[in-house]
């Protein structure tokens, strides 16, 4: 439904909808808006959606519109729309070149060929176009790594490699430069800027609300709400707009479950319906569309359905400002495939030592490493195949934080403001949101049992050390 597939081949397809673009065929589910703007020697074609803060009315197709000039190049253009929050694709085509790139977490996710002839959302989309090579029969240890326990748990691909010799999967930051055959990475390349917290704050405060604002009018959004810092947040963002609230009750949680508790609390201190939505999570998933539009289907029960005028607006991809790798200094490739769940994988720490290389560049341009590690490798393949997960179950999902000027614009506070448990940034932003609501300021922040805990060992300062231990001897809780 959502699905698309960009291929010098001619196919036969079950897609209603194809478009020639260059040399190259599109073909795209009937649920994936695409929209496309030509101008003498350019053209632009957005394949999803953009979402403008500024200007929140602006439809997608206003949007790409006002990206063309007449000098345009890539470079320019990457630079243009790192202001919008979507998930989105476009495929750039000035005289004969042509470029490819997605949003700023890779949410909508690209699939392509080594030869650059086909490029799709889904591994499986490329059987009937391609001869893929299985990369097991050819390195020894990522034969060990798709056979492996963590690779049946989690079903997740490491960098830019699938289990394919042949398809390679786009991560963030990076565009791939069709005519020349290339993946480069764009992002980071200036230096980052270091900017006072209460500035950071505000402009965040009010990007995220226009964000929700140009979201709105487009869908009826539905928000779950918890005792989180990213619900809480969006939640004081989207009052005054159309907007449905609800906490998911599952199995495990009783009526006086702190995000059962906190939730009421919150959304009655603004008199606002909450509809609590009981799950069985331990209940497997089993639709069939999902067995067979999903690589590698975990059958997650995920999200809450959704119809084709609503949409679902989580908190993920803001993670990445909120340090929730810690404060390594000198993290190993092995520590990196610890930290994103691959254990002591050879294949993932070959991958990672690899990845680690670019550390120095970051380190000179002022982002952590281990921030982009978080933005790379966790949200560029955790969270995207999360999200495809929920596109193949019919349901719409997006996030405000899925923008690159605002994940840089967030990522420019010191990053002792911004700790997972201790999140002067976020507190600053809820204060703003909610005009010093004194209701709202005296409602706790996640009251789990490991995270007071955790906010105990911090108190005393010990909670680095702790850190730095379990991760060395990966006794560490990793989630």
């Amino acid at each position: 439904m959502y699905q698309f597939l960009l291929t010098t081949k001619k196919i036969k397809s079950k897609y209603k909808s194809t478009k020639i673009i260059g040399f190259y065929n599109l073909y795209y589910g009937e649920k994936l808006n695409v929209n496309s703007v030509l101008k003498k020697n350019i053209e632009i074609h957005l394949l999803g959606d953009f979402y403008d803060w500024e200007n929140p009315k602006s439809t997608n197709q206003q949007i790409i519109n006002n990206l063309v000039t007449e000098n345009l190049k890539i470079e320019d253009l990457l630079l243009k729309t790192n202001k919008y929050s979507g998930e989105f694709i476009i495929i750039f085509i000035k005289n004969t070149k042509c470029y490819l790139f997605n949003d700023a977490c890779s949410q909508r996710e690209i699939y392509y060929s080594d030869d650059f002839s086909s490029f799709g959302s889904q591994l499986k989309l490329f059987k009937n176009i391609s001869k893929a090579i299985k990369i097991r029969n050819k390195d020894e240890n990522s034969n060990e790594y798709y056979f492996s326990d963590v690779f049946k748990k989690n079903k997740l691909h490491i960098g830019n490699k699938t289990n394919f010799e042949n398809i390679k999967h786009l991560m963030p930051n990076h565009f791939i430069d069709i005519s020349k055959k290339k993946e480069i990475r764009f992002f980071p390349v200036m230096a980052k800027i270091e900017i006072p917290l209460d500035i950071v704050a505000k402009k965040a405060s009010i990007m995220l609300k226009g964000y929700l604002k140009a979201i709105s009018l487009r869908k009826k959004m539905i928000l779950g709400v918890t005792a989180g810092y990213d619900s809480r947040v969006l939640f004081l963002a989207s009052l005054g707009l159309n907007c449905k609230y609800y906490v998911n009750k599952t199995n495990e949680m009783n009526d006086n479950h702190y995000d059962i508790i906190y939730a009421k609390k919150l959304t009655a201190i603004y008199r606002k319906k909450l509809n609590i939505i009981e799950k069985d999570f331990n209940q497997l998933n089993t639709d069939t569309r999902y067995k067979n539009s999903v690589d590698f289907p975990r059958f997650l029960n995920i999200g809450i359905e959704t119809k084709d005028n609503e949409i679902v607006i989580n908190g993920n991809i803001s993670e990445i400002a909120r340090n929730f790798y810690g404060y390594h200094k000198n993290a190993t490739s092995k520590d990196l495939s610890f930290l994103s769940g691959k254990s002591n994988q050879e294949y993932a720490i070959k991958e990672y030592d690899k990845w680690l290389k670019n550390k120095i560049e970051f380190t000179k341009l002022g982002y952590n490493y281990l921030d982009m590690f978080y933005w790379e490798e966790k949200m560029g393949i955790w969270q995207a195949k999360a999200k495809t997960e929920s596109y193949a179950l019919n349901r719409n999902v997006t996030t405000p934080y899925n923008s690159r000027d605002l994940l840089t614009l967030l990522l420019s506070t010191k990053r002792k403001y911004r700790d997972s448990h201790f999140n002067k940034l976020y507190d600053k932003i809820i204060f703003n949101l909610s005009n010093n609501n004194k209701s709202v300021k005296k409602l706790p922040i996640n009251l789990s049992k490991r995270t007071i805990i955790i906010r105990l060992l911090k108190r005393f300062g010990l909670y680095n050390w702790y850190r730095e231990i379990g991760v060395k001897t990966q006794k560490l809780k990793i989630g």
